[in-house]
């Protein structure tokens, strides 16, 4: 099975475009998350219109999917950096 993934990998060039991002997967995935979870407040956010909505917005943000995700997509690019920050430190050579 894995010999026909490479297969199909290699003709359509799935594998040279993923050895191009190779390192950015994280930070494509955060700010996608971030985008979309942005998109769904912003979408939600124009439909308000009295103060009755807004604040039953407010009182849902919490548990409300667009929110999660934007803060899922920080969590994301947060992690992702603190990985990258440790990668690139010189591990102390033990005596």
């Amino acid at each position: 099975m894995g010999t026909i993934i490479n297969f199909i990998g290699k003709i359509t060039g799935a594998t040279k475009v993923w050895e191009v991002v190779d390192g950015y997967k994280t930070k494509i995935g955060a700010i996608s998350l971030i985008l979309s979870g942005l998109a769904e407040l912003t979408q939600k956010i124009s439909t308000l219109t009295d103060f009755a909505s807004v604040l039953a917005f407010v009182k849902g943000l919490p548990l409300d999917a667009g929110w999660l995700a934007l803060l899922a997509g920080i969590a994301a690019l947060g992690i992702g950096h603190k990985l990258e920050k440790a990668a690139a430190v010189d591990p102390v050579a033990k005596p």
